[in-house]
């Protein structure tokens, strides 16, 4: 794991603590979390933004049908896969590994299919990173407006040992209830 994986795992978990606990502090800890998930994210996303804009991944584009050419793999999405294939599949090392690929000339390269998956893979994976960018800044600002609208607040102070009477042996939950003018105890 990653460390902006980290502060997202942290984050989400101060702000469950936060609301189930009603602790302050837990949510002054969500708040920084995130936005140290932000600045490490930033610069992750925006080159995800330059390479699909440079690649013309944006768009599913052609895909070539034609045996291996210099002249033509395709185009947007579809060619970039197919250039990744053949660039990453048919290297020396890899057709010294597979001999019999070397011999027959039978060079990797992707089914349209295969291309449109990962072309739906890559806009999946994009949109949930994008989505995921846009949360944390929103958590950054809802975690501090809840911070510093109960900075003041007394907060519950967690004791390992349960209070007892020292003459009477009672449920921890025993006390009384008043119910307009008459008591109960319980």
């Amino acid at each position: 794991m990653d460390i902006c994986t980290v502060m997202l795992i942290v984050s989400t978990m101060s702000v469950i603590r936060g609301t189930t606990r009603g602790s302050t502090s837990a949510f002054r800890l969500a708040a920084g979390a995130a936005v140290f998930h932000v600045a490490l994210v930033y610069p992750i996303v925006f080159g995800n933004v330059e390479v699909m804009n440079f690649n013309d991944i944006w768009t599913r584009g052609k895909y070539c049908n034609n045996e291996i050419s210099e002249e033509l793999l395709g185009t947007g999405c579809r060619g970039f896969w197919v250039q990744y294939y053949l660039s990453y599949y048919n290297d020396p090392t890899y057709l010294a590994a597979n001999p019999f690929n070397l011999l027959i000339g039978n060079f990797v390269k992707p089914t349209i299919e295969q291309a449109d998956s990962m072309c739906n893979d890559t806009w999946l994976a994009f949109g949930s990173q994008g989505l995921i960018f846009v949360l944390m800044h929103v958590q950054i600002i809802a975690c501090s407006l809840v911070y510093k609208s109960n900075k003041g607040r007394p907060t519950d102070i967690y004791d390992p040992q349960p209070p007892t009477a020292p003459a009477i042996q009672e449920p921890l939950l025993a006390g009384t209830i008043t119910v307009g003018s008459g008591a109960a105890r319980v």
